[in-house]
């Protein structure tokens, strides 16, 4: 879902002018900004992992539909939501992308804190439940989802 607010476009593309950043780039839910100039391998592994919101969705949807689970379709509906509670946020806050961004849409809060944010919740509460793990075993998968997280924090 994208949501384009006049308050949040940026200088260029109010006076009409192209991104002079780069071009955006993606598909679906992964879109990036792509340099023109001055790629390095930094740049490739930051569009993969672009991409990491749209493949845990499409993960949790295929396994669903292999396994036709209830608790699948609850992960679904889940992360559907995460992007329902992200899209309602950037109309209220309304902030703009930080600077050398090549998207026109509201920056704050970011997608993939929302989704990484989500997805750890799901995780915790499916440890949290789990009655064939012991209280060290939760804290260690609890400890590695959440180290996990924290890596994938852009600042």
């Amino acid at each position: 879902m994208s949501v384009n607010v006049p308050a949040c476009l940026p200088d260029w593309a109010q006076e009409g002018k192209s991104c002079p950043y780069g071009s955006k780039s993606g598909l679906l839910l992964g879109n990036w900004t792509w340099p023109d100039q001055g790629v390095t391998w930094i740049h490739y592994i930051g569009a993969f992992y672009s991409f990491m919101p749209m493949l845990v969705i499409f993960g949790i949807l295929i396994y669903g539909l292999w396994t036709r689970g209830v608790r699948e379709l609850f992960a679904f509906i889940f992360q559907g939501l995460t992007v329902v509670v992200m899209t309602a946020m950037k109309l209220i806050i309304k902030q703009r992308r930080p600077v050398g961004s090549c998207s026109v849409t509201c920056g704050m809060p970011s997608g993939h804190t929302v989704a990484t944010i989500g997805t750890f919740v799901w995780i915790a509460l499916e440890v949290w439940a789990a009655k064939c793990m012991e209280p060290k075993q939760k804290a260690l998968v609890l400890g590695v989802a959440g180290f996990a997280s924290f890596l994938r924090r852009p600042c």
